[in-house]
């Protein structure tokens, strides 16, 4: 008599496919006054991203670590102390698994001039 056995068993599939990250933020070149030496920064925007898996974080950082950037609120992202020159900021999407997007983007900060306004005042035509 011959006796055979199955065995089955169920294992999960690994994700290895990364989020997609939707929105990046816009590149900004950003004027300040002479006697200032940096600068704080609103975009009005926020990055999104999509994944397979459904569940996406989505963080904000600065490559100068003495700029503080963060989502505040559902529409906007802050910058902090953003200083003259040019700082990267990097967006990072990872999904439950461990899979990460990334997106770059920059803000330079330039001192410009001060700056004078001139006021010209149009003659009116009399009327005849």
């Amino acid at each position: 008599m011959t006796t055979s056995y199955a065995c089955f068993f169920i294992s999960p599939l690994a994700d290895t496919e990364p989020p997609v990250l939707i929105d990046c933020l816009d590149n900004r070149d950003i004027i300040i006054p002479l006697e200032r030496d940096s600068t704080d920064i609103i975009w009005n925007s926020v990055a999104t991203a999509s994944d397979n898996s459904g569940q996406v974080d989505i963080q904000y950082h600065s490559m100068d670590l003495m700029v503080n950037i963060f989502r505040s609120g559902n529409s906007q992202v802050q910058a902090l102390n953003v200083p003259v020159g040019q700082t990267t900021f990097m967006i990072v999407a990872i999904d439950d698994s461990g899979n990460t997007a990334e997106c770059r983007f920059t803000a330079n900060v330039i001192q410009g001039k001060h700056i004078t306004t001139f006021l010209i005042l149009k003659k009116k035509k009399r009327a005849q």
